[in-house]
Order: structure tokens, then sequence, then C-alpha cells
């Protein structure tokens, strides 16, 4: 990274492919959109080597990338107000064959992102890196700036939320969702 903030486009190069895909999966799940988590990927991609020259290095160089990537989708939506869809895996596998619990599994599944996206961005970020990412909280820390205990009650805040949003799926009365 410090190679690369230096002005080395192969030491650049090799950040981007290295981080690319946590990167756009993050995004994905902040903006509800591949085409959009692409073009804002690109878009911290692009800040981060225009920006260069301010680089300080803190030590955590992914929670830098997160940062800066959960900056440009911050950007990104208030430019877009982008806020309809999103779905939180395209790769889970679908447990039973039949066409009633794929719908069940898909309609859980929309119910789920359209939930994440009415979270505070806040709430949304620390319970997207905590969940998919699979940070600790020390991590989520450095990649939010606000101390231990604020990510813990915001991670808190982002479950109770969710659980209320959720309770008739959790509770088996998904049925009438459908």
């Amino acid at each position: 990274m410090m190679r690369a903030m230096r002005g080395d486009r192969d030491a650049f190069a090799c950040v981007v492919k290295t981080h690319e895909r946590r990167l756009l999966h993050f995004a994905y799940r902040m903006v509800g959109d591949w085409d959009a988590a692409g073009d804002v990927v690109q878009d911290a991609f692009v800040r981060l080597w225009l920006s260069r020259a301010q680089y300080l290095p803190q030590g955590n160089d992914a929670a830098y990338l997160i940062r800066v990537v959960r900056n440009a989708c911050i950007d990104f939506v208030r430019a877009h107000k982008k806020w309809d869809h999103v779905c939180i895996d395209d790769d889970v596998p679908v447990m039973s064959p039949s066409c009633e619990s794929q719908a069940l599994s898909c309609a859980l599944q929309e119910a789920l992102g359209q939930a994440l996206l009415r979270l505070p961005e806040s709430q949304r970020v620390v319970f997207v890196l905590s969940e998919f990412d699979g940070m600790t909280y020390q991590e989520i820390s450095l990649v939010v700036g606000c101390p231990h205990g604020t990510v813990a009650s915001r991670k808190f805040a982002a479950c109770e939320a969710l659980r209320r949003e959720l309770r008739p799926w959790l509770e088996g009365e998904s049925d009438d969702r459908l």
C-alpha cells in the first residue's frame, strides 16, 4: 500500500486486485445494485489514486479501503437516491428443490435486503461489516471512526430493528408476504 501511495502503478494494481472483490461485495450490500457497486468501487479507487499524496499509513489497509468505499457509497446514494433494492447474497444455495421453498427463500432474501436498506447508514454499515464481512468490532471501529462501544450499540440497534421488521418471517407468518 505504501508503494502504491507513493505512485507505484504496479503496486496500486496489486492493491486493486487484492481488495476489489471484497470491496465490491461491501458496496453492493450498501447500495443494492451490482452496476452501481462497480461504479462506486471504481470511483473509490480513482479517489484513492488521486489523493495518494495525502495517505497516512494507519496500520490496517483493509479498514482504510473500506472507509474510502463507504464514503463513496454515501456520496453515490446522496447523488442517486438509490435505496430501492438489495439482494443479500446471490450465491446462497436453495435448500429445497421445490418451487415454494425457492419462492420463500427469494422472498425472505428480498425482505431482509429491504429491511437492511431501511436501517440508518450508521447501523447498516456496522451490520454489513460484522455479519457479511466477518469484521470484529475493533476492526469496524477503525472503518467507521467511532469507539468500540458505539459499534456494539449500533449493531445491537440494527439487529433489534431487523428482528422487528422480519418478525413475520421469524414467527412463520411468511406465507402472507409472498
